[in-house]
């Protein structure tokens, strides 16, 4: 398993947007060929009656079970290239925010960290103004939340 890095950044790839490229592994993590190197499809959803979407290439002829083995896997080689990461690797997690009641009535705002499929990666999370941080086996994660976003880019600090 390589490093903790970025399985999904379009910018990475040499194929053309939405050109769906000869897909491997079928019933596992999902994979493709781009000038002989293998990279890996990025999280994938099921739209009932539409099909199965991936954010690059859009529509891909697979089922739901292969999608959902292939998410599956993805979060695990997510998370476990996280738990093995070094200072400055940095990968992609989702922030959710949740209300709790404290002290009285008063609700106060936590967050979660989790995959894209909503497996839980944190609940120590703390945020400073736009800059939100997480620590997992002692290890301390820190990313910048943009407006609107729920996605955050996260970079190893401790």
């Amino acid at each position: 398993m390589p490093a903790f890095r970025k399985i999904n950044n379009p910018t990475h790839y040499r194929l053309k947007r939405n050109q769906v490229p000869q897909l491997e592994n079928l019933g596992s993590l999902i994979t493709y060929k781009d000038n002989d190197q293998d990279h890996c499809l990025g999280s994938l959803i099921h739209f009932p009656e539409q099909g199965v979407f991936e954010p690059t290439f859009g529509r891909l002829d697979i089922s739901p079970e292969q999608a959902k083995i292939h998410n599956e896997l993805l979060d695990k080689a997510l998370i476990e290239g996280l738990d093995n990461c070094q200072v400055g690797q940095c990968g992609d997690f989702y922030v959710k925010p949740t209300l709790h009641v404290s002290g009285g009535a008063s609700l106060e705002e936590h967050y979660q960290i989790t995959t894209f499929t909503g497996i839980l990666v944190s609940t120590h999370c703390w945020k400073r103004g736009k800059i939100i941080s997480f620590s997992r086996n002692a290890r301390i994660y820190r990313g910048r939340v943009r407006e609107d976003d729920d996605c955050v880019t996260f970079k190893r600090a401790k």
